[in-house]
């Protein structure tokens, strides 16, 4: 009656992040999970599935990946469903930029800790939500004064180095250490310079100075001095001076504690911004084929707030989306205050007393649009080719409503290397060639301004296969879905707020092939 895994995997079966309690091999798990989607049928209406001796509860997470739990058939089911419940609201708090498969391999390490505060030796903890966010976000004083000691040690070791090797280039570089000392001619200098460079490796020859007191000629000449050459043990250059300082502990820990300070400041807040920021992010995926067929034509929306006063925290914005529009579904983070956007469409903290972090984005709002419909592209394209010359034609699709105009739309291509492109018409356009790619750019595109035309010339050798795909690549000031922003109050006394709206759409990936 245990739990034999947690995971998150791909509807083709593929697993994205793991965490498995009882003693499995990894093959066997491969193959639990890659015959778990196999199993899913269209018209079912429940979120488990049971097979010989295990089986699957499982939660879809957004519309590419499922949350799915592998247990034991005796196991208590509901016990289990309210585990992938709590399972489920955590992933959503940790991946606070939207459930996908980026974010939960970028988050996968606090993911399986999650899990492990869930679920103990495959039977689930008697925890809330709460008390795992507690967790999570614990952090050790201890550990921190650790590191910032560490760290200050490494750089004292840094710096003695540094210091020791400056002393010894410095004692290379003194001509008082060249040649030799007292009687000793330049032969013999000669001499001592060849055999301290053919020294073996395990001696080397001092040459430091060794100064002794002059003494009085003898009847011999001058006499030798009292030290001369010395075989010596070779010396570590690279050794690091054993005795380093350990580094002024009480400074340290008064650092950390400017730096805990600092971190609870209060977000510094321009009075001259808004103190509430809303920014709806577009991106379209496209796919024309070069007959002017569709494949297909996606709009993918993501609204984000941002708090930048951080005493307005606990407020509300009011969004006014298009009405009577069925095609578009606005879908809000399960992590916000259901009533206050089921009512007036309001986006507001799930508890009303709770206030929104500041100085970072909130995703708080996603919505999806696709089409198969020609009528929906912005703009229609069409091409010629005749030996060698292509003549293309961008021309702006008046059939649709919501793309207004367009500015600096980007056309561009791969050429074979050997070929030189001559440009023979270009109309309401301009064009740029680097290396082997051909640029073909319109500034402006709209119902009063509605046609593009350029003229390329290749050698007659070259053909359509060649130079296609096309890349398109725009961006727009302006949104595909028309949703607006009403304005944001506080919630406590209904203070209006000021709210700045940034919309705007861009290509992710628009392909003519």
């Amino acid at each position: 009656m245990v739990i034999i895994s947690s995971a998150i995997c791909t509807k083709a079966g593929k697993i994205i992040v793991s965490r498995q309690y009882t003693n499995i091999s990894r093959m066997t798990l491969e193959e639990y999970v890659r015959n778990f989607p196999k199993s899913i049928s269209a018209n079912q209406q429940h979120t488990f599935i049971e097979h010989d001796n295990i089986r699957y509860i499982y939660l879809p997470l957004e519309t590419t990946m499922y949350l799915v739990l592998i247990t034991n058939r005796n196991s208590n089911i509901i016990e289990d469903l309210e585990t992938i419940r709590l399972v489920h609201k955590v992933i959503l708090d940790l991946c606070t930029y939207g459930v996908s498969e980026s974010n939960i391999q970028k988050n996968a390490f606090d993911i399986l800790l999650a899990f492990d505060d869930v679920i103990s030796f495959g039977y689930r903890e008697s925890v809330t939500l709460n008390q795992v966010q507690n967790s999570m976000t614990m952090d050790s004083s201890d550990e921190k004064l650790h590191l910032m000691l560490l760290k200050a040690r490494m750089n004292e070791a840094k710096e003695a180095a540094k210091k020791a090797q400056l002393e010894m280039k410095k004692k290379q570089k003194d001509p008082s250490n060249k040649g030799g000392q007292g009687g000793f001619s330049s032969d013999a200098t000669n001499t001592s310079s060849y055999k301290q460079s053919h020294a073996e490796p395990e001696v080397v020859v001092n040459t430091e100075p060794k100064y002794t007191a002059p003494q009085k000629e003898s009847k011999g000449g001058a006499s030798a001095p009292k030290k001369g050459l010395q075989i010596v043990k070779k010396k570590d250059t690279k050794a690091v001076p054993a005795e380093i300082s350990k580094g002024n502990e009480e400074e340290i820990k008064q650092m950390m504690k400017d730096q805990e300070t600092t971190e609870k400041k209060k977000t510094e807040y321009n009075p001259l911004q808004a103190p509430i920021s809303i920014e709806c992010e577009e991106k379209i995926v496209c796919v024309l084929q070069k007959d002017g067929a569709l494949n297909n034509f996606e709009v993918k929306g993501e609204l984000f707030l941002l708090v930048r006063d951080p005493t307005k925290g606990n407020c509300l914005v009011y969004l006014q989306p298009e009405t009577n529009n069925k095609t578009i579904t606005l879908k809000p983070n399960p992590y916000f205050n259901r009533q206050k956007w089921t009512e007036k469409f309001a986006l507001a903290p799930k508890d009303l007393k709770d206030s929104f972090s500041a100085g970072s984005k909130i995703n708080c709002l996603k919505y999806r649009f696709a089409s198969t419909n020609i009528d929906d592209v912005p703009f229609r394209f069409n091409y010629w080719f005749n030996e060698g010359s292509i003549t293309c034609e961008l021309e702006y699709n008046s059939d649709q409503s919501r793309i207004e105009y367009l500015e600096n739309v980007v056309i561009s291509f791969e050429f074979p290397a050997s070929e030189t492109p001559e440009i023979k018409n270009v109309e309401n356009g301009d064009y740029e060639v680097r290396d082997s790619t051909f640029r073909w750019i319109t500034s402006r595109l709209d119902g009063s301004n509605s046609t593009s035309n350029i003229e390329i010339g290749f050698s007659s050798r070259t053909t359509p296969e060649d130079i296609f795909p096309f890349n398109v690549d725009f961006r727009l000031d302006y949104n595909f879905y028309k949703l607006g922003v009403k304005g944001a109050a506080l919630i406590s006394d209904e203070t209006a707020l000021g709210c700045d709206f940034t919309p705007s759409l861009s290509v992710e990936r628009f392909d003519i092939e």
